[in-house]
């Protein structure tokens, strides 16, 4: 069994390591953003989305998560409350405390299913694989990458 995971690590590294630059942060920047939507009730800031947005990121990202990012979030059945707010600090903010009201197996799916889809969505070519970014995305959690 350790082989295998080991091999599977492994593998995951060697997708990782094969991706563009764009595809490389896209998928960071969706861990990051996803984390910091968990924690913004904790820590709840003016700007939410330079609060949620790893400094490092490039322009056009940040740009891209102030423009789409509320509306992205609204497209999930879990954030339905928030169908009608229209002010996207607001939609961020209710979205961070529904998150917080997940059981810990709810909180780790969706969050896997969240940063997937926004890596997704921010590289907008479609050329992401789901597969491939779940195993990505889940590395970089795991910090084996």
């Amino acid at each position: 069994m350790k082989r295998f995971i080991k091999r599977l690590v492994e593998f995951i590294k060697g997708l990782f390591k094969n991706l563009s630059k764009e595809y490389k942060q896209a998928l960071s920047v969706a861990v990051y953003v996803v984390d910091g939507l968990y924690n913004l009730v904790d820590n709840p800031v003016a700007d939410v989305v330079t609060a949620i947005t790893p400094t490092s990121v490039d322009d056009r990202v940040v740009m891209w998560l102030r423009d789409k990012l509320p509306t992205f979030l609204k497209q999930f059945k879990l954030f339905a409350e928030v169908a009608d707010l229209t002010e996207p600090e607001e939609i961020i903010k209710k979205v961070s405390e529904i998150l917080h009201t997940l059981s810990p197996a709810d909180k780790n799916g969706e969050r896997l299913k969240i940063a997937v889809a926004l890596a997704i969505e921010i590289t907008e070519d479609g050329k992401l694989d789901w597969a491939d970014a779940v195993k990505i995305i889940q590395a970089l959690k795991d910090k084996s990458i």
